[in-house]
C-alpha cells in the first residue's frame, strides 16, 4: 500500500456519494491500485489536510501486507549503475534530455516543459528539499489539450503484483479499454494500457487537476472524453517508470490518429536505465518527507 494509493482512497471515501462503505481491505488495496496508477501517472494530485493524513495513517495497519504477489525481479546493472550516480540536482535535465531524445522529430515541437519533484503528497518541493522526493515528473504538452506525462515512482506493491492479472481485470471491468504485457531484454513486466477519462473540473487550481475514468467511452459525451495511452516498466524492488500521452479526442479511434508518439517511443522514454532515483530520505519524524508539515504536526 503506498501513500498515493491511501491519499486517492481517503479522498474519494470522503467525498463519494455512493452507498456505504462495504469493501474488504483486499477490495480496497486492489481497486485504489488501479486508479492511482492511472492518476498520478498523468497529473499531480491534491494535498490531504492534516484531517485527511491523520484518517491515512490509521488505515495503515489494517490494509498493510494484504497486496501480497511474487518477489520483485533483481535490478539490471544499468539501473543499479543508475541508482549509486544519483545527483537530485542533476535529474531535471537528465529526465528532460531523455524525453527530447526519445521523441525525435517523431512529434511537434512541445509547447511547454518541465521537470519537478514532488513530496509524499503530490506537493512541489524547492531545490533545497530534493533530497526528500518521492517522486519525479516530467509534464510536457502540445497546446491545452494534448499532454505529455513521465513519472518516476516508487511502490513495492505494485511493482509485485501480477501484470498479466492487472491486465486482465482492467478489460474484464471496463477501467481500460486496451491493456497488453511485453518482457524487455531485463524480462520487466511493461504495461500498455489506453484509458477514457474525463476531467473532474472541482479544482480551483489547475495545477491539482484529476481524472474520472469513463468505463464505457462509447456512452460518454464526446465532447469531454480524453484518452491515455500510458506505458509502464516495473524495474524491480520498488522502483516504476510510466510515460503517458493524453489527448482530448471524441473516441478511442480519432485517440490513435491523434497520438504524437508511438508505443516504442513511449517505451523507449519509460524504460530508460537513467529514469529511477532511491527512495528518499525520512523527515526528522521518521516519517515520509511532506512538505508544510511543520504547520499540520502530521506524525507517520
Amino acid at each position: 500500500m503506498t501513500h498515493d494509493t491511501l491519499r486517492t482512497l481517503v479522498r474519494e471515501d470522503a467525498t463519494a456519494t455512493e452507498p456505504a462503505f462495504t469493501l474488504s481491505a483486499d477490495d480496497v488495496v486492489r481497486d485504489g491500485r488501479r486508479r492511482v496508477r492511472r492518476r498520478r501517472a498523468v497529473t499531480g494530485l491534491a494535498s490531504l489536510s492534516a484531517a485527511a493524513a491523520v484518517a491515512a495513517a490509521v488505515l495503515v495497519p489494517s490494509l498493510a501486507g494484504s497486496g501480497g504477489g511474487p518477489s520483485a525481479a533483481r535490478l539490471d546493472p544499468a539501473t543499479q549503475q543508475a541508482l549509486e550516480e544519483y545527483d537530485a540536482k542533476l535529474m531535471p535535465a537528465l529526465v528532460d534530455e531523455t524525453v527530447r531524445h526519445a521523441a525525435g522529430d517523431a512529434a511537434p515541437p512541445f509547447a511547454h516543459g518541465e521537470v519537478s519533484a514532488e513530496d509524499s503528497q503530490g506537493q512541489r518541493l524547492p531545490d533545497r528539499y530534493l533530497r526528500y522526493a518521492s517522486m519525479w515528473i516530467g509534464s510536457y504538452d502540445w497546446g491545452s489539450d494534448h499532454l505529455l506525462r513521465v513519472a518516476l515512482l516508487h511502490s513495492g506493491s505494485e511493482s509485485e503484483g501480477d501484470p498479466d492479472a492487472y491486465c486482465r481485470d482492467e478489460l474484464s471491468e471496463g477501467y481500460s479499454v486496451a491493456c497488453s504485457v511485453e518482457r524487455d531484454a531485463q524480462d520487466r513486466p511493461v504495461i500498455t494500457s489506453v484509458t477514457a477519462v474525463r476531467r473532474d473540473g472541482t479544482a480551483a487550481d489547475p495545477a491539482q487537476q484529476t481524472w474520472i475514468v469513463v468505463q464505457h467511452p462509447e456512452r460518454g459525451n464526446p465532447a469531454r472524453l480524453w484518452f491515455q495511452r500510458t506505458v509502464e516498466v516495473r524495474r524491480g524492488g520498488i522502483y516504476l517508470t510510466s510515460v503517458t500521452e493524453t489527448v482530448h479526442a471524441p473516441s478511442y479511434a480519432a485517440a490513435q490518429r491523434a497520438w504524437h508518439l508511438d508505443t516504442e517511443r513511449l517505451r523507449r522514454i519509460a524504460t530508460a536505465p537513467a529514469l529511477v532515483f532511491p527512495a528518499p530520505e525520512k523527515d526528522d519524524r521518521g516519517c515520509d518527507f511532506v512538505l508544510h508539515n511543520e504547520d499540520h504536526h502530521i506524525s507517520c
